[in-house]
């Protein structure tokens, strides 16, 4: 349960929180199975610190510090993470539906088996992010960076990966039914980014991407066998 201290220093507002914080760096702050639906914490150095089982439902986290933060299992649906630093957070069986992510950071990141479902991660970094059996059905994830992410056995059916960097992206046994994959970029051809692996690292052994539109997509170098391309729209799509 959350220690009464910090719930009590969390709740009087940002200025508050930040001197308490400053003048206990040490802390380890336990904010589990906390209730703070709707709560206002943007802007605030959150890093560390275990929202396990809380409900912010509706919360409003932007443009926060949230760096190996733990939300395993909490409730956030509709909670707004734009523009925030989430290295290596924790959102392990996490309920994220509609939730936003819009241009934050998430490398390394853990979403195993959590719940995205019409959530919007545009724009966000998700390198090396861990998305194994999550669900993203009608997900937005257009103009990611999911370099070497594990996308392996997702529900990604009607997602939004048009422009998305793909390269080293594991997405075996992935549904990608009816998904946008426009100009997605699994090959790293073309780009000055010097972050990129071998497109041969690629997992897509497996994956559905059945009646996905994958025009001008970009696969060259990558391994398509047993991929289930079967009434894919493939027009202008490189291989």
């Amino acid at each position: 349960m959350a220690n009464p201290l910090h719930l009590e220093m969390i709740k009087r507002g940002r200025h508050i929180w930040e001197r308490w914080r400053q003048e206990n760096a040490l802390v380890n702050i336990d904010l589990s199975y906390a209730d703070l639906k709707e709560a206002d914490l943007s802007v605030l150095d959150l890093k560390g610190a275990d929202f396990s089982g809380a409900d912010l439902t509706d919360a409003d986290i932007e443009g926060s510090l949230l760096i190996d933060t733990v939300f395993q299992g909490a409730k956030l649906q509709r909670a707004d993470f734009s523009e925030s630093e989430l290295d290596h957070a924790n959102f392990h069986s996490a309920d994220l539906q509609g939730a936003s992510f819009l241009q934050a950071t998430l490398e390394h990141a853990v979403f195993i088996e959590a719940d995205l479902e019409d959530a919007d991660l545009s724009e966000a970094y998700l390198k090396g992010a861990n998305f194994h059996a999550a669900v993203l059905h009608r997900a937005n994830l257009s103009a990611t960076s999911c370099i070497q992410a594990d996308l392996s056995e997702a529900d990604l059916r009607e997602a939004d990966l048009s422009g998305a960097y793909l390269v080293g992206t594991n997405i075996s046994g992935a549904d990608l039914s009816n998904a946008n994959l426009r100009h997605a970029n699994w090959s790293g051809m073309g780009s000055r980014r010097s972050d990129l692996p071998d497109p041969a690292l690629a997992n897509l052994r497996g994956a559905v991407f059945t009646g996905a539109d994958l025009s001008q997509a970009d696969f060259r170098g990558v391994d398509l066998t047993h991929t289930d391309l079967h009434e894919a729209i493939v027009e202008k799509t490189l291989f």
